[in-house]
C-alpha cells in the first residue's frame, strides 16, 4: 500500500469513527491567560516620591553594580568574572521576579517556552567575544579546519521558518511580496541593491562601514545617525508601503521602535551588521526556553549566585558618586549601595 493512500484511508476511518460517536454538547476548552513581561505596578513605584524619602536600612559597598538581569547585564557580569573579578565584589538587581528581562522564559507542565527572545544568530567572525562567551557556555563546541565555529547540535534551529500573515493567509517570508505591482517589486529589488553596495565595504582606514559590535563600524556615514529610517527610504525615492512595512518590521524587531522612530545607521546596521552573506547562510541558536536558557548558562557560568537578586527596584542612581538605591520587593526596606 502506498503512504499516500494509507494516509487518506486513515482520515476516513477517523472521520467515520467521529461520526459513529455519540452528539456531545461542544463546550470551550478552560484556559487562564494573561499579559507577560515588565510589572506595570512594579514600574508605577517611580511614579511616588515615597520612596525618595524612605528610609535606608542598609548600606553595602561592591566594586561592581549591575542593573537588569537580561542578556546585556549578564553579559556584563560574564566578562568582569573572567577578568577576575570576585563574586562578592558583585551585584546584580532586576526588578522582575526571574532573570533574563526581554530574553526571560517559562515552563508549562508539559515544556518550557520563551516570552520574548527566543534565537540568536550566529554571530560572524569578527565577534570574537561573543564566541569566546558561547564557547565558555558549552554553546560554540570547537572549529572547524578553516576556523569556521562549531556549535552544539542542541542549539541549531534545524528547519527555521519565516512567514507573515496578510488577507487572511500566511506567506512564506517577511516581504508582502503576493499581489505586489511591477513598481513595488522593482523598489524591493533596489533597495536591496543600495544594500549590496555598502555590503562589508571598508573606509580608507580598514574598517568596516557596518559590523558588530556596533561601535567597531566606521564612523564615515555617521551622518546617518542624525535622520530616520523612515525618512532615509523616502530621501532615495522609495514610496511602497509593502518595503516600508519590511522595513518597519525589521526595526521593531531588532530595536523595538518603528523605522520613524530608529536612526537610518541604525536601520542600514540591521541588515549589514553581519553582512549579508552571514544572513543568508547563517544558522540560527535556540533554546527551548527561548534567550532565557542562554541568560541561565551565563548565570551558571559566573558562580555568583548571592550577587544576583531578583526582585529588587533600583529606583536612584548617581553615576558621578558611584551610588544607587535599591528597594527589596520581596521582603522589607530600602538598600543604599555605594559601587567603587
Amino acid at each position: 500500500m502506498r503512504r499516500r493512500n494509507l494516509l487518506l484511508g486513515g482520515a476516513g476511518l477517523t472521520l467515520g469513527t467521529s461520526l459513529g460517536c455519540r452528539e456531545r454538547e461542544a463546550s470551550a476548552p478552560g484556559f487562564s491567560a494573561q499579559f507577560v513581561g515588565q510589572s506595570p505596578e512594579r514600574g508605577h513605584l517611580l511614579r511616588s516620591a515615597e520612596l525618595l524619602s524612605a528610609p535606608i536600612d542598609e548600606t553595602r559597598r561592591v566594586a561592581v553594580a549591575i542593573v537588569g538581569g537580561g542578556a546585556s547585564g549578564f553579559s556584563a557580569a560574564w566578562r568582569l568574572r573572567k577578568a577576575g573579578l570576585p563574586a562578592s565584589d558583585l551585584l546584580l538587581f532586576d526588578l522582575e521576579p526571574r532573570i533574563g528581562g526581554t530574553a526571560a522564559g517559562d515552563a508549562l507542565p508539559r515544556a518550557p517556552h520563551p516570552m520574548g527572545a527566543h534565537y540568536l544568530p550566529t554571530p560572524p567572525r569578527e565577534c570574537f567575544e561573543l564566541h569566546e562567551l558561547l564557547a565558555d557556555v558549552g554553546v560554540l563546541v570547537g572549529r572547524e579546519f578553516d576556523g569556521t565555529p562549531e556549535y552544539a547540535s542542541t542549539a541549531i534551529c534545524s528547519a527555521p521558518l519565516e512567514r507573515h500573515f496578510l488577507d487572511g493567509q500566511w506567506y512564506p517570508g517577511l516581504y508582502p511580496e503576493a499581489g505586489q505591482t511591477q513598481d513595488e517589486a522593482d523598489q524591493f529589488e533596489r533597495f536591496w541593491e543600495l544594500l549590496q553596495r555598502w555590503d562589508r565595504r571598508s573606509d580608507g582606514a580598514g574598517r568596516l562601514l557596518f559590523r558588530l559590535p556596533a561601535r567597531r563600524s566606521s564612523p564615515k556615514l555617521a551622518a546617518l545617525d542624525s535622520m530616520s529610517m523612515a525618512d532615509w527610504l523616502k530621501d532615495q525615492g522609495f514610496d511602497s508601503w509593502r518595503l516600508d512595512w519590511f522595513v518597519d518590521y525589521a526595526c521593531r524587531d531588532d530595536y523595538g521602535c518603528s523605522a520613524a522612530q530608529t536612526s537610518a545607521w541604525a536601520g542600514l546596521h540591521h541588515f549589514l551588521g553581519r553582512g549579508l552573506a552571514q544572513n543568508r547562510e547563517g544558522q540560527l541558536l535556540v533554546w527551548p526556553g527561548g534567550n532565557g536558557d542562554l541568560v541561565a548558562l551565563i548565570r551558571n557560568w559566573i558562580n555568583a549566585e548571592e550577587s544576583v537578586l531578583t526582585d529588587h527596584l533600583v529606583y536612584a542612581i548617581d553615576p558621578d558618586a558611584g551610588s544607587l538605591r535599591v528597594r527589596d520587593l520581596a521582603g522589607v526596606g530600602c538598600k543604599q549601595i555605594e559601587a567603587d
